[in-house]
């Protein structure tokens, strides 16, 4: 049955679970006083569900039909700081990493993993922390699901590919970005990470064919959290980071988190680094209905003589363990990021959730190309002369979730609007160096060029998606539910001098989603779905003949089947087969100057 608790405190917890099932649950009010709960949405067994919001409190129960009893733990060894907040989070080590639930999908609230009708894994926070990881893409090169990705140099964004697609816009908290570029993200600000293998377009929008990235960023801990970490991320990178948390009052509604990082010295192959990253998040339960939180961090990167991008290799035999870049050719960003959210749950029908998003991410990327030659020399070339962009990114979402029955058949209506900006200024003219052929070893001697000044002004980037949305979650039975939407997404674009001619692109579409669930029994769920994703049809650029052609927009359509299995507490077992169908764009090569064309589909059909 579907179980919706807000985070609050457990007997305020507790007295919505029994509002919401049959179960009539006895205990003492010291038993549970300053005890707190991070909620729980999902389809879930009555005894289930207590299950769930009982974990890491030190609480049994006893249950006589429909009355539970509730008693303490006996003989109870109080654990360790350490381990006491990790039992108050899913996925930590002990448990294998297992995560029950994710934080939420598009417009669906959060909700059970193994109930979720697309193929989805988690990264917890303790499988970040116990692998070191420095960035995000030593955690997706351990995932099944996604490749190992590059990262995008002036801002550590791993551009992941699921399913055979890119995907470079991450989501924040819920919340999708228009254009990956301008998006610092630090490992420090992450709790964990929600992978969705599949198209997206009716939960986020836009793009995103063959999946989607949810950056679930740190919240207040329920307990007190003192840590401070020293370590190496390799070479002479050392890195100190302090992580602290917990609540300011002793019943437990208002919290606090603060991560700070400073990280400085050399990779193992000679490349200078230094960054700065603050986070502090404030969260409060307001009333016993209405919660709310704000978030900041301020990343500060910079990387020196960065390895260079080696551009249509026929050889293999480089060494990677070796620099070739000169020092002057760097990577920096220095960036500000704001988030709050909003929930109010103002009766057991009515849930009304809202975000917004604002970042603004100042960068220059000096990145040196090398282009291989047949005598075994390169041609080096730089683009960008230290010349500073600018980005805005910023986007939001309001859901109003209603609850109600028709005879026997339970609904989860939600209505709601998502918006989300990526606003890029680059100065106009930047400058372009090239330089003579050279071996490798000898192109970190190169000199700086004398760059021109670029243009008074600047060329303009701006893409935007807006999301008008309506999703119902069905519940017909313990065994049968559906879930249905409409998305009509917009797609708007402009740009001027390298971008394009300062003409909008606009393009409106629907994109509908349906999926089907059967549990056979308790901890199997099977689905079918089919998902479609509006995607802006490509302005062709300056080196085309057709350049400034706009083609019509992309819509990509995606069909899965796939089970879940509970094997175990701390093992879920998913497979999924899928079909992604996605238009056709490449340049056809001519010869002197190509012609960039839509023809064909692209499509995909494999296991996972």
């Amino acid at each position: 049955m579907p179980i919706d608790i807000s985070p609050q405190p457990l007997g305020d917890s507790l007295l919505q679970l029994g509002q919401q099932t049959s179960l009539q649950i006895l205990y003492t009010p010291d038993l549970v006083r300053e005890l707190n709960t991070s909620g729980l949405r999902g389809n879930y067994t009555p005894e289930n569900a207590l299950r769930q919001l009982l974990k890491g409190t030190g609480i049994e129960y006893e249950r006589q039909g429909n009355i539970v009893t509730l008693k303490r733990i006996s003989a109870v060894t109080l654990p360790s700081l350490t381990v006491s907040t990790a039992s108050l989070k899913q996925g930590t080590a002990e448990e294998g990493y297992r995560v029950s639930n994710v934080s939420g999908i598009g417009l669906w609230g959060e909700r059970s993993l193994r109930d979720t009708p697309y193929s989805m894994s988690v990264v917890p926070s303790d499988l970040i922390e116990n692998v070191n990881a420095q960035n995000m893409g030593q955690i997706f090169k351990m995932n099944p699901l996604t490749q190992e990705p590059a990262i995008h140099n002036n801002n550590a964004i791993p551009m992941v590919t699921i399913r055979g697609f890119t995907s470079f816009n991450p989501i924040y908290d819920g919340i999708p970005l228009a254009l990956g570029n301008g998006s610092a993200v630090s490992v420090i600000e992450i709790d964990r990470v929600e992978i969705l293998s599949g198209t997206s377009g009716f939960l986020y929008g836009g793009g995103r064919v063959g999946g989607a990235i949810n950056y679930v960023t740190k919240s207040p801990t329920n307990v007190p959290l003192r840590t401070l970490t020293f370590g190496n991320y390799g070479g002479t990178q050392f890195y100190g980071h302090a992580d602290i948390g917990g609540k300011f009052d002793d019943q437990g509604r208002f919290g606090y988190r603060v991560n700070l990082l400073y990280q400085g010295g050399d990779t193992a192959i000679g490349e200078p680094v230094n960054q700065k990253v603050a986070n502090i998040v404030l969260d409060g339960h307001l009333t016993d209905t209405l919660y709310a939180d704000l978030k900041y961090t301020y990343n500060d990167y910079r990387k020196e003589a960065t390895q260079p991008e080696f551009y249509m290799m026929e050889r293999t035999s480089i060494d990677t363990s070796k620099r070739y870049s000169p020092k002057w050719t760097s990577n920096d960003v220095e960036s500000h990021k704001a988030y709050t959210s909003l929930r109010w749950d103002p009766s057991k029908h009515f849930t009304l959730r809202s975000a917004f998003f604002y970042q603004n991410t100042g960068g220059s990327t000096n990145q040196m190309t090398l282009d291989d030659q047949v005598d075994g020399t390169f041609i080096p070339g730089v683009t960008s002369g230290n010349t500073w962009q600018k980005f805005e990114n910023y986007g939001g979402y309001i859901y109003l979730d209603t609850r109600f029955s028709t005879f026997a058949v339970d609904h989860k209506l939600t209505l709601g609007y998502s918006s989300t900006v990526i606003d890029q200024v680059s100065p106009t003219g930047g400058s372009y160096w090239s330089g003579p052929s050279l071996p490798l070893s000898e192109l970190k001697n190169i000199s700086e060029p004398d760059w021109e000044e670029p243009s008074a002004g600047g060329d303009i980037y701006f893409d935007r998606y807006n999301n008008v949305l309506i999703g119902d979650d069905i519940t017909f039975n313990d065994q049968w539910s559906a879930m249905v939407g409409l998305n009509y997404a917009t797609t708007i674009n402009r740009g001027t001098g390298w971008y394009g001619d300062g003409s909008t692109y606009e393009k409106s579409a629907l994109s509908p989603t349906v999926s089907l669930l059967y549990k056979p029994i308790e901890v199997v769920t099977t689905y079918i779905s089919y998902m479609e994703a509006l995607q802006k049809g490509t302005i062709v650029g300056n080196t085309y003949t057709n350049r400034g052609e706009v083609f019509p927009p992309l819509v990509s359509k995606q069909y899965e089947v796939g089970l879940k299995y509970d094997i175990n507490p701390n093992l879920l077992l998913s497979t999924a087969l899928f079909r992604i169908e996605k238009a056709n764009q490449f340049s056809n090569l001519a010869r002197p100057i190509p012609t960039f064309v839509r023809d064909g589909c692209r499509s995909i059909t494999a296991w996972n």
